[in-house]
């Protein structure tokens, strides 16, 4: 389960499954599109987002949302797959501001906070799991962003998450058969 189309996707596990499939014996193995890139995840983002603005008691329009990812200078799928639901977000409204922060490239965490025309921010974390980002790089970097953030969590770690891997596996054709 993969987040992003970028260095891990294209190059190390295309590489494995290439690997593997000229192997003989082995089982048949389909590879699906990384499941951050699936368009109904920017629909969870937002539905998550909104019922931790609500929780807080915050209107939209005193609030932004914040998307982190991991980012990487040598492989921009990060970087393309946080700005491209981003874009749907705000397409749907919800937010005063929608935007997009990076851990490893530009722009970083306390950039983007320092952009928002808010106080009060929503971040989601871009991330298949919890993890050292989700748990320890991200919080941090919140914290001194001078924001009233309140952090919702990797998005990997969403129960929604599990109906899309589903959808993308039928719909590659690997649940042959199971229904």
């Amino acid at each position: 389960m993969m987040m992003a189309d970028g260095h891990t996707t294209r190059g190390i596990l295309t590489h494995l499954l290439a690997s593997r499939r000229r192997a003989k014996g082995g089982p048949e193995i389909v590879s699906c599109q990384p499941v951050g890139l699936n368009p109904g995840r920017a629909d969870m983002i937002a539905e998550r987002a909104a019922e931790v603005r609500r929780a807080a008691g915050w209107a939209p329009a005193d609030v932004s949302l914040l998307l982190v990812a991991h980012g990487a200078a040598r492989a921009r799928g990060s970087r393309r797959a946080a700005e491209a639901h981003a874009e749907s977000i705000r397409k749907m409204g919800g937010f005063a501001a929608v935007a997009t922060a990076f851990l490893e490239e530009d722009p970083t965490v306390p950039a983007a906070l320092a952009a928002l025309p808010t106080r009060d921010c929503i971040a989601v974390g871009l991330f298949a799991e919890h993890g050292c980002h989700g748990e320890e790089d991200l919080p941090r970097l919140l914290a001194g962003g001078g924001r009233n953030a309140i952090y919702a969590g990797p998005i990997g770690a969403d129960a929604r998450l599990s109906a899309l891997v589903v959808q993308q596996v039928a719909a590659a054709g690997a649940l042959r058969g199971a229904a």
